[in-house]
């Protein structure tokens, strides 16, 4: 029932459905005459979602600093390490743990969003994992630099490994080469639906209920280091009066009234 824990015939399979490195692809850049004279920022969304989430919390926050952006497409990983070598200016879905330091990083507080991610697994397994010693037989992908909660991310007795994109989590797991994976509940449900495999792949009945806050940050090397207070304040702003989450709710509506 669940995958076989032989390491080496496991890498050996996954090198062969690897993908292709992700470049780092220009998706779109949101500019008008209003902005013409003002300087644009870069930021970087998941190729998963090249017009996703991300993307639209990018344009609001373009409007309200009064600017361009231009956002690349990058696996979460590669992501980080940009925003860490000065590559890009600001990103978003940022937790206060995936890099050591604030030697390159600004957070923006608050947290713009909380949440617990989410367990999948095959539907035939769904009521065979329903507490956490059960994830003791499993191989578990994971996110890159992503955190999930503390008694997980703590444990080194798991088999867990490190994927790059939501897409490669799903393919793996529908076709037995991992037995679980953790990720955000309503992206993934979304893009289960739109491949065709929402009852083939469902949350575990273990679940885990710790949240973990995600921010904006800013590369201390960006011209927008000299803006954090600003941004503070939007962000601030948009969380009293809804708007990041009406963005959300929105998102999700329209995508599940038009699959």
């Amino acid at each position: 029932m669940l995958a076989l824990n032989v390491k080496d015939i496991f890498l050996s399979a996954l090198a062969k459905i690897q993908p292709k490195k992700v470049a780092a692809l220009t998706l779109l850049s949101i500019s008008t005459s209003v902005y013409a004279a003002e300087q644009g920022f870069i930021s970087a969304v998941s190729p998963d979602f090249p017009t996703g989430l991300h993307s639209k919390y990018l344009k609001y926050l373009s409007n309200e600093l009064s600017m361009p952006v231009e956002i690349k497409l990058m696996p979460f990983a590669r992501k980080i390490k940009a925003i860490q070598a000065g590559e890009l200016d600001l990103v978003f879905g940022i937790q206060d743990f995936n890099t050591p330091t604030s030697d390159t990083l600004i957070y923006i507080h608050p947290p713009y969003y909380s949440d617990a991610s989410a367990l999948f697994v095959r539907a035939e397994n769904k009521t065979s994992v329903n507490k956490y010693q059960d994830l003791t037989s499993l191989l578990i992908g994971v996110s890159e630099r992503a955190q999930y909660f503390d008694l997980f991310d703590n444990d080194n007795s798991l088999a867990k490994i490190q994927l790059l994109s939501l897409s490669q989590k799903i393919k793996l797991l529908n076709s037995k080469r991992i037995d679980a994976f953790f990720h955000n509940a309503e992206s993934t449900e979304l893009t289960l639906k739109k491949m065709q495999l929402g009852e083939q792949i469902v949350q575990a009945n273990f679940q885990p209920v710790q949240k973990r806050h995600y921010y904006i940050a800013i590369s201390k090397s960006s011209f927008l280091a000299q803006r954090t207070e600003q941004l503070e304040n939007i962000i601030k702003k948009s969380i009293d009066n809804g708007e990041f989450k009406r963005i959300r709710n929105q998102h999700y509506q329209v995508i599940a009234t038009t699959e």
